[in-house]
């Protein structure tokens, strides 16, 4: 067949053959796509995917799963019953909710949330989004006692009875708004409360505790709840860490294992990839000589049946690398890999990191057994570039052999290379590469790859590249077919005659096919229209015009989309019509495309499997039975109520530091610590005055020892814009010996004329803090903290007084340090989304605040010798606090004086609150940050100062000069302000909040 079209051999020049001429007309035998028909293959068959895969639970008839958001049981002899009826869209999940008469099952997706009398059966709706998947759909569902928990996109619970829908409150619970639950009977569960972290009950709710942990470091981490079975699980990525509820403990997070060897292969299959095999084996798999289609997903392969989705055989992948620490999760990191069928041998290209790609082999003839494989190996720049032809041949950049010397590269990188198979399978690079076009989609695009490794691309295509010179509309390039390999020059055949006054720029979709009588066929996107080129070996070029607005060619396949969906199953020759378009609720008007391979084609949410006749896609599914039972509620459209900081000037204080001003800053610094003795021994790391904890400048001096690996000292400086001198505080300290040369300056923290400093650096798989707690006419002390590399950074408050101590959230626990140099747990945060604050504290107490979405608690908690760490729940001793008003800290009213409480310090980000000095408000929108001192006493709450911090506003000659900070005080009634700028100056004056 291909041996007529192009002899190779190694010894002598390509048969000569009659050269191909130019036409724009269509010979007489140009198929009609309206009348062919479709080919004699078993009958296709529509499904939906586009959700969810994932094992929910085994029942009596089998296990029931998700595949694409499709419900369906996977039977004991490894069969697939798939769902009677559909759902209006797939499923993004399932869940058992345990109810006194057994589980009831209920399913759901961003639209609606289903309860299924019959697992696949007809869906009853409990409780639909508002504006159905628009402004505010379902976002999260948990299963409770009898009670199915809805979160909408706004992070509100809406609890309702699994049978009759009727709303229900969490009577005697934390009265702490739940962010996840899952129960598994009516009494034992797991919750995770907002701001307290994950909570365990085995009577139902009467009682809740904080479990142990196997490692306490881990509950830092943000988790879901998962159920594997009849066990509830910790779920991070692809790590378990499972929960005893005898014992009240939850277990060390490790990445879950699928033993093949005892599973069920579909199910294996689910359970290792939650990917659906019918979906993938359309868009990447390759069909496999003993039958089914061959997958794979990140670290495992298998061997599935693309028309029902059963899994023949899996296999793990060897060369896939896994990462076994927590901090990375894999966070639905779901990555296919490329699969080939050479003559030879069969080839698997797994992405396994970033920029890496690996490479497996297996045998096309015995049992499915991965072996990993040096080479051939796809670049990890270029993962998804691979052309590749039905019955073996392929095309990609990579490498396929040892480098020769004048390959390599000045930085010794091996380099990539234009890799080709050749007819008996081998893989071997084609030197010297031809200059291929690029898309963003896909570097190989519009590369054909032939049986005999001949690769063809047609030169002077405009649009598969970025020409920023190009103008639309201009004259099409000439434009030709060029064929090359590994042994024989590029030859260009004719240019292609498109269609006189054709417009670029053009563009080839998809690939470049070849028919059983070797001509090539190719798609092209001109300006306006799509049109299809046939070029034979011998004869004219035929450039045909179609009414279509997307088509494409792949892997021997094309599709057309027009009024109807027109296919071909052998690479242009013929083409017949499959009927009307399928429509998605979801994607009303959205523009359809379609991606065709060996086992069907792909478009948008819709698999055609199989390349027969098929009844039409499905019709819109029949309304559940009955009207929902519950709606969520429609999201609010009002603005929350902006208040005004309004001050007015009493007078100048004295002159201001120019903050905002680098140079001068630095200078200001520099005079303050004196003459540099060695410059190139200086380093310098700064905190500004609009970054880190507080609403203060500092910078950190690090001069380098005779090792010049670390520092010998540090020299801290800091200037505070709350105080009205303007004077640079410094001090200098002898550097830890272990540290390296320069850390990071993570924030400076000030109260009273106590300086924190707080620097970090990484030491393995640990960040470690180092401490500086400075006052002036006093040796600075200094202590360390390691912490757990959970993302987040410490935050600390001290006290004014020398006998108080510092208190730091290390996401772990609230540690303080006392006076006398001593570490304690004060509290034990229990995560993952714990948001607890520490307040002012005094010598032998701590204030701390549970800072929820609109509600609070409040407690005093011991820090004398002895006094244990307490987990939060059950909540005893706290006192709740709601806001009387919509919003946060800014709603509150202004204290009072003599107002009394515990005090914190806490920050908002340009939120409700804008500055006006003297009737006119400021320029700049938006406020950096807030700061605001609040009391908080008996369940009421006040802002008892508050600090703004501005970006550098526009100066005018019709107004003030601009302030940059403003600090008020409304119990003590004092304020000041700080204007922008090199001889700007420090003013008093009087401020409200209204």
């Amino acid at each position: 067949m291909l041996t007529a079209f192009l002899v190779l051999a190694a010894s002598c020049a390509p048969t000569a053959r009659p050269k191909p001429t130019a036409s724009s007309t269509p010979p007489e035998d140009t198929p009609d796509v309206t009348r062919a028909k479709a080919p004699e293959e078993p009958e296709a068959r529509w499904v939906r995917t586009g959700r969810a895969t994932r094992v929910i639970l085994p029942l009596p008839e089998g296990t029931l799963v998700l595949m694409g958001g499709r419900r369906a049981l996977v039977r004991a002899d490894g069969s697939i019953l798939d769902e009677k009826v559909l759902t209006p869209e797939p499923l993004d999940g399932m869940l058992a909710v345990p109810t006194p008469r057994g589980l009831r099952l209920v399913g759901y997706n961003r639209q609606a949330l289903y309860r299924f009398d019959d697992p696949l059966g007809e869906p009853r709706v409990l409780v639909e989004g508002f504006h159905v998947g628009v402004a505010n759909p379902i976002s999260k569902v948990g299963a409770g006692p009898g009670f199915v928990a809805v979160w909408d996109s706004y992070g509100t619970a809406l609890l309702l009875d699994v049978e009759t829908g009727a709303k229900k409150t969490l009577a005697g619970w934390p009265d702490v708004p739940p962010t996840d639950m899952l129960f598994r009977s009516m009494d034992e569960g797991a919750v995770v409360f907002e701001s307290i972290g994950l909570a365990l009950t085995r009577d139902g709710g009467k009682t809740f505790h904080v479990p142990d942990a196997d490692k306490p470091e881990e509950r830092v981490y943000d988790f879901d709840l998962g159920r594997r079975g009849d066990r509830i699980e910790a779920v991070r990525g692809d790590f378990r860490a499972p929960i005893d509820f005898a014992d009240n403990r939850v277990g060390a997070f490790a990445r879950r294992v699928v033993d093949v060897a005892r599973m069920n292969p579909t199910l294996a299959w689910i359970e290792a990839t939650e990917t659906d095999p019918i979906e993938l084996a359309i868009i990447d798999g390759s069909p496999d000589p003993r039958g089914g289609v061959l997958v794979a997903v990140n670290n495992m392969a298998a061997r599935v049946d693309p028309r029902t989705g059963v899994a023949l055989e899996v296999a793990w992948n060897p060369a896939n690398v896994q990462k076994d620490t927590l901090e990375d999760p894999r966070w639905n990191n779901v990555v296919a890999c490329r699969a080939a069928h050479l003559p030879n041998r069969g080839l698997l290209f797994c992405p396994v990191d970033i920029g890496r790609v690996e490479t497996a082999t297996f045998s096309v003839k015995g049992p499915l057994l991965l072996q990993r494989a040096e080479r051939p190996k796809l670049s990890g720049q270029h993962s998804r570039d691979v052309a590749q032809r039905p019955r073996g041949a392929l095309v990609f950049y990579g490498h396929c052999a040892s480098p020769r010397a004048k390959d390599a590269s000045v930085e010794g990188e091996e380099p990539i290379v234009l890799c080709a198979s050749g007819p008996a399978g081998e893989v071997k690079p084609v030197r010297p590469a031809p200059h291929l076009y690029y898309q963003g989609s896909g570097g190989l695009e519009g590369v054909g790859a032939l049986e005999d490794g001949t690769i063809v691309h047609l030169k002077g295509i405009t649009g598969n590249y970025v020409d920023l010179e190009w103008n639309p509309g201009a004259p099409i390039p000439e434009t030709r077919f060029e064929l090359f390999s590994r042994l024989t020059k590029p030859e260009a055949l004719p240019p292609l005659p498109f269609p006189e006054g054709a417009e670029g720029p053009t563009e080839v979709l998809g690939s470049i096919e070849q028919d059983e009588g070797g001509a090539l066929h190719a798609m092209v996107s001109l300006r306006g229209e799509i049109v299809h080129v046939r070029q034979p070996l011998s004869g004219p070029a035929t450039v045909t015009p179609l009414p279509a607005y997307s088509a494409r060619f792949r892997r021997g396949r094309g599709v057309i989309l027009g009024a109807d969906l027109l296919l071909s199953p052998d690479a242009g020759v013929s083409w017949f019509n499959a009927g009307p378009l399928p429509k998605d609720p979801a994607y009303k008007d959205a523009t359809l495309g379609a991606l065709p391979s060996e086992s069907g084609i792909a478009m948008l949410r819709w698999l055609r499997v199989g390349w027969g006749p098929a009844a039409p896609y499905p019709s819109d599914p029949p309304p559940p039975a009955g009207p929902p039972l519950a709606v969520l509620a429609e999201p609010s459209e009002k603005e929350p109520t902006v208040r005004t900081l309004s001050c007015a000037r009493r007078g100048r204080i004295g002159a201001a530091p120019p903050l905002w001003d680098f140079s001068a800053r630095h200078a200001m610094y520099d005079v303050a610590s004196g003459a540099v003795p060695t410059v190139d021994r200086r380093f310098i790391e700064e905190v500004g005055v609009t970054q880190g904890a507080d609403v203060i400048a500092g910078r950190l001096e690090a001069f380098a020892s005779s090792d010049g690996k670390t520092a010998e000292r540090w020299t801290l400086q800091v200037i505070d814009p709350r105080e009205t001198t303007g004077n640079v505080l410094t001090w200098t300290v002898p550097a830890p010996p272990d540290v390296p040369l320069l850390p990071d300056l993570d924030a400076v923290v000030r109260r009273g004329n106590r300086t924190l400093f707080v620097l970090f650096h990484n030491h393995g798989d640990r960040l470690v803090y180092d401490l500086v707690l400075a006052t002036p006419g006093k040796p600075p002390r200094t202590t360390r903290l390691r912490k757990h590399p959970d993302g987040s950074f410490v935050t600390a408050t001290l006290g004014p007084n020398a006998d108080e101590p510092v208190v730091v959230n290390t996401g772990q626990y609230l540690v303080a340090w006392m006076a006398d140099g001593s570490l304690r747990n004060v509290a034990a945060l229990h995560g993952p989304r714990n948001v607890a604050e520490a307040g002012i504290p005094g010598r032998k107490e701590l204030p701390v605040l549970l800072d929820g979405n609109g509600w609070a608690a409040a407690q005093t908690l011991p820090l004398g010798p002895g006094a244990n760490a307490a987990p939060p729940l059950p909540l005893h001793g706290w006192t709740l606090h709601r806001p009387p008003t919509s919003g946060g800290f800014w709603a509150m009213p202004t204290c009072r004086p003599g107002a009394s409480g515990m005090l914190f310090r806490l920050m908002e980000r340009n939120r409700g609150i804008v500055l006006e000095v003297d009737g006119v408000k400021s320029t700049d929108p938006s406020i950096h940050a807030l700061y605001y001192e609040v009391r908080v006493d008996k369940g009421s709450a006040c802002i008892e100062s508050v600090d703004v911090s501005l970006e550098e506003e526009e100066a005018l000659p019709d107004r003030p000069r601009p302030f940059g900070f403003v600090t008020a005080h409304f119990v003590k009634k004092t304020a000041h302000g700080m204007e922008w700028g090199d001889g700007g100056s420090f003013v008093r004056m009087a401020c409200t909040l209204h």
